[in-house]
């Protein structure tokens, strides 16, 4: 693999502080790739590629100018900006081999889901302290605006991360229309769209300790941009049976019940309290299993060894086969599958790819949170 041509752009303009990265990558056998890095100056961005598979040069740089033609366009100077040192700018060589920087830790930290069988289901229907939500099938992410004026990204890990570009007219709209100057959203980042659910801060006051119902409130009346949007809520009974049924119709990840009374609480309750039903504020029921697994090898044919732990031990659970539109992930790397289910002992039944975590660490990558074959 070698780099064949490559441009860093950036563009400052009010609270605006970005670049684009982007460059054509020949592969090993004559093939070409256009991967891009972009984001907020200072952290390790949001990495694809223009090609969703290996093409000719003549298709690469056709793609590869058009974005240059595109960004130029829209105010953007060639260059990593006046004062930025290396600061913002990754090297796309590095990123397309799935090297990451070293990232920044915010310390803030997410409310986390307590996962419930389907026999427990009906209770939550009928339960009028609990609305219900769908679950996205995305990465967990915040979105702060600093009283600085800076906007920050923040994994489920606590560290601070890449976004794309159009959160940042997201939340210049949200400090518009709202005549704030910081705010704290939790939400699901799907595609180029964060899916909102959640607030820790509106303006210079914590909510964290406001009911989730009063919370949701104020979300209503504060996110109304296409980019952040608003996840429904379902109430009553009947609007959660509703929920639920399109939900599994659709065939969506699942559902979350969260209790409306409840205050936000970072983490989760320990899995050694009695039930989760009697205990945790805020429970999920995923639809189809998944699980984080360590890539223990690769194999012939676009394959990778999949393992998890059981204590100590890591314990070699099959195979599962990389699609040709994905880059193979590195050895050690954590990667998400989803799975019919898995069979005791190991062995995990029609795994399907879906991509690399960088959110997860191999400590939870665990044979207990496994869906297992019923006996």
């Amino acid at each position: 693999m070698s780099m064949v041509e490559k441009i860093s752009l950036f563009f400052i303009g009010g609270s605006s502080d970005k670049f684009y990265n982007i460059c054509i990558m020949e592969e090993d056998d004559g093939t070409f790739n256009v991967p891009f890095t972009y984001g907020r100056r200072g952290t390790s961005g949001q990495s694809g590629t223009k090609t969703t598979t290996p093409t000719t040069y003549e298709q690469a740089k056709k793609a590869y100018n058009k974005v240059v033609k595109e960004k130029t366009a829209k105010g953007y100077k060639v260059g990593t900006g006046p004062g930025s040192g290396t600061s913002g700018v990754v090297n796309l060589a590095t990123v397309h081999s799935g090297i990451t920087v070293e990232k920044v830790d915010s310390g803030i930290l997410p409310q986390l889901l307590c996962p419930i069988p389907d026999d427990e289901v009906e209770m939550y229907l009928k339960d009028p302290r609990y609305g219900a939500q769908e679950k996205k099938d995305g990465r967990r992410k915040f979105m702060q605006r600093k009283e600085t004026g800076q906007n920050v990204s923040i994994n489920r890990k606590g560290q601070e991360v890449g976004y794309p570009a159009c959160f940042e007219d997201a939340c210049e709209f949200i400090i518009k229309n709202n005549m704030i100057d910081r705010f704290i959203l939790d939400g699901e980042e799907v595609g180029e769209k964060l899916y909102v659910f959640d607030s820790l801060q509106i303006g210079n006051k914590s909510i964290k300790g406001l009911p989730y119902k009063e919370r949701y409130s104020l979300l209503q009346q504060m996110v109304m941009e296409k980019t952040f949007e608003l996840l429904p809520l379902a109430e009553t009974e009947a609007e959660k049976r509703a929920l639920y049924e399109e939900l599994k119709k659709k065939e969506k990840e699942g559902i979350i019940f969260k209790l409306l009374e409840a205050v936000y609480e970072e983490g989760r309750p320990s899995e050694d309290i009695v039930s989760y039903s009697q205990r945790c504020p805020q429970v999920k029921n995923k639809f189809y299993a998944t699980a984080s697994c360590i890539v223990i090898r690769h194999n012939q044919k676009r394959s990778i060894g999949l393992g998890v732990y059981d204590g100590t031990e890591l314990i070699d659970h099959g195979n599962c086969t990389i699609p040709p539109n994905k880059e193979v992930p590195e050895i050690n790397s954590i990667v998400e599958i989803r799975m019919l289910y898995c069979f005791k002992g190991g062995k995990i039944y029609q795994p399907t790819y879906l991509g690399p975590r960088d959110d997860i660490d191999a400590k939870e990558c665990v044979v207990s949170k496994l869906k297992y074959k019923p006996e």
